[in-house]
Parts: structure tokens; sequence; C-alpha cells
């Protein structure tokens, strides 16, 4: 890391990755760097692995996490709210009737957007849930595998004859179908579940394993806009959200009060504030020209 640090020459370092961090805040304790030094924590979790003594600068995604840090001797000026940072096409709302046009879904259709296959939320049970015909008549599933060719190869097996089940591998424009979507199923990941959030698009929680998920789970539970669900009621819970869209309406508008609108960009200016007036400066225009 040292080595890497020579060779680039930054400036700062913005670390999204908890293991960097700590790295990095132990060559600043043996006094082998100067630079500042910023974290962002990607889960609404005060986890102990994020924390490091030489961290300059916190960027975190809710007020809950700033006292949860506050509460174990982060000081306050080390901390800035400015959400999970996530692309800002997460922010620009398209007309969902338009985007399902372009994307061929049915406009009249409850869309299942199921993501996190990748990461194991797909088992054998999930796909014999998937087989059954108990599902709502209108319900569309979309089953995104992200990179893992193996899955994607035995749910076209399994489910590869359902006019109501779409399945893909990774695919650009994702935020398209998120935006397309009545529901998300996945399992609470920090990124995934802020784009969710910036899209105001519900959710449906899948057993959470790790401590940050159970954290953000916990999280996005508390603010109303995600269930937990297991996989043997699926069916149940999607019944529930097809039958009372006053819910889904709901679960929307509070998704609303909670979102960070241009996360990104906040996380961003609070990075260039650890700088000179003048570097800043250099840097805003830089970015500017950038976008």
């Amino acid at each position: 890391l040292l080595k890497l640090l020579n060779e680039e020459q930054p400036t700062l370092i913005v670390s999204t990755f908890p293991l960097a961090s700590a790295a990095i805040s132990l060559l600043k304790e043996k006094g082998m760097t100067d630079l500042p030094a910023a974290t962002v924590i990607t889960d609404h979790s005060d986890h102990s692995y994020w924390i490091h003594p030489s961290t300059d600068l916190y960027l975190v995604g809710s007020e809950g996490v700033r006292a949860a840090l506050q509460r174990k001797g982060v000081a306050d000026h080390k901390i800035a709210v400015t959400g999970i940072p996530v692309r800002p096409s997460y922010s620009q709302h398209d007309n969902k009737d338009r985007l399902r046009e372009k994307l061929a879904l049915a406009l009249d259709a409850f869309v299942v957007l199921v993501m996190g296959g990748g990461c194991g939320i797909i088992d054998k049970s999930f796909i014999e849930q998937m087989q059954s015909d108990s599902f709502p008549p209108n319900v569309q599933f979309v089953i995104v595998c992200g990179r893992n060719v193996k899955l994607l190869y035995r749910l076209r097996e399994a489910l590869g004859d359902r006019d109501n089940v779409i399945l893909t591998g990774f695919m650009e424009g994702i935020h398209e179908w998120m935006a397309s979507a009545d529901v998300l199923i996945t399992k609470p990941g920090g990124l995934t579940t802020s784009e969710a959030l910036a899209l105001q698009l519900p959710m449906l929680l899948l057993e959470p394993r790790l401590g940050q998920e159970k954290d953000n789970a916990d999280y996005l539970i508390q603010a109303g806009v995600a269930y937990l669900c297991q996989i043997d009621n699926l069916q149940d819970q999607l019944q529930r959200l097809v039958q009372q869209p006053s819910l889904l309406e709901e679960m929307r508008e509070k998704a609303g009060l909670c979102r960070q609108q241009d996360s990104a960009r906040h996380a961003v200016m609070q990075i260039l504030s650890m700088q000179s007036d003048t570097q800043e400066e250099k840097w805003v225009c830089s970015l500017q020209q950038y976008a």
C-alpha cells in the first residue's frame, strides 16, 4: 500500500472498504504518510471494523449512523451525513410507462425485480417457489444473475419456459429496470438498497446473514420502506402487496422522506472540503469538466 501511495502521489485518500481504512490509519499512526483520509461507510452500520483512530472524515448514510459513531467516541466534526453514494442516474426519475415500453414489460404487470443472485439468495428453495403456479397472474419476475453464469444457465433450465419470468445476467442500465419495477427482492446490501431508496422502490429483504446486512435491514424496516421475507412465504408477501396498492404507495412515500438526493455529489463536496480553498477550486473545475 505504501508503494502504491509513493507511485500515485495522491492528494488525499478515500476508502470504501474497512480493511483499506484500517491499513491507511496504521500507516498514518506509524508516521509513514500524513495524507488526509476519508472513509465512506457503505452500510447503515457503526460496526467497529469501519472505525480507526487516524481517519479524518467519515461519510455516512444517515443521522442514525452519525449518532452511533459519536457514541463510539468519534468526534462530530469528523462525521458528515451525505447518504450512501450512488450514481446520479438513480436520482433521475423517468416515466415508468415509457421505461416499461422500452424494456418490453407489460404496462399493467406487477413487476418483481430479483437481484443478488450472484451472492447466493437464489437457491433450490427459491427455484421451487418460482416453479409454483400460486403467484398472482399479473406478476412478472425479472431475475438478474449478475456475473454468475452458472446460475443463469441453471435458472434457464428450471424456469426458461415460463412466460412470467425474465432471466438475465449482468447488464448496463440496471437503474431503468429498478425504476420500472413495483418491488425489489434482494439481500440488504448497502449499495443496492441505497439505489432502491433513491428510486423510491419498495423492498423485500431476504434472510440477512452478515452483521452489516442485519443493520441495513433494521434501518430499512424501521424506515418503513422494506419488509423481511423468508423464501417459504414469498407468495403470501407478494399477494399482500398486489392486493394492497396503498401499502406500496406508503412505502414509496417513506422512501422519499429518507433518501439522500445527489449523495455522490454531497460526498465529493465533503471530501473537497478537506483541502485548502485553492485546491478545492481546482478540483471543482476538474469535476465540472468531467461531469
